[in-house]
């Protein structure tokens, strides 16, 4: 504390002179309780301090975060039972799905000639040209519920059989990876 400081605070009567036995003040000595509790005041009053939260606010945050983690505990039972999936099991599905119908449409036309090759009727090839369709349309049919747990369910016993291939906690844990794994996308059916 610069000395004109402390001349300024004295002036404004922040910091109180020590006082005689007759209650005279006496100038250049400071009661050191008295100036602490003073100079403490005055800190305090200059600062805004934030007004602490009441008791209605602090119900209302720990009830928000309640009913949050009753939707989490919600939808971690509904991915156990099978009524809601990870995105990554969806797009995983819908890809294969994609990929398949593409590389049967592809080879439509090479597949559509051979079988129609000897015939002469013109209804017969569209019949069998539209029936081939059908049998390549058919993979675009919405994947029920169990293809996907079934994935799921091929997925988690490949990667258990390769995962715990006599490491260690430790070498498992270095196969994940630092820090915490990556929070996963639901999709709700």
């Amino acid at each position: 504390m610069s000395k004109s400081y402390l001349q300024e605070l004295t002036r404004s009567k922040v910091l109180p002179y020590a006082q005689n036995a007759d209650g005279e003040p006496v100038i250049g000595r400071y009661n050191w309780r008295e100036t602490i509790k003073s100079f403490i005041h005055f800190l305090r009053s200059r600062t805004k301090a934030p007004k602490s939260s009441s008791a209605a606010e602090f119900d209302a945050a720990r009830t928000l975060r309640m009913s949050e983690a009753a939707k989490t505990a919600q939808i971690k039972n509904a991915i156990i039972v099978g009524t809601v999936y990870l995105a990554k099991d969806v797009d995983q599905i819908l890809s294969e799905m994609i990929v398949s119908t593409k590389n049967r449409l592809l080879g439509f036309p090479a597949q559509l000639l051979r079988v129609t090759e000897g015939e002469e009727d013109l209804n017969e090839k569209l019949k069998l040209g539209q029936k081939m369709m059908e049998e390549c349309l058919v993979e675009l049919s919405v994947p029920d519920a169990e293809t996907i747990r079934g994935r799921d369910r091929k997925l988690t016993e490949f990667g258990d059989v390769f995962a715990t291939d006599g490491d260690t906690e430790e070498e498992q844990e270095m196969k994940r990876g630092p820090g915490r794994p990556r929070k996963e996308e639901v999709v709700l059916t």
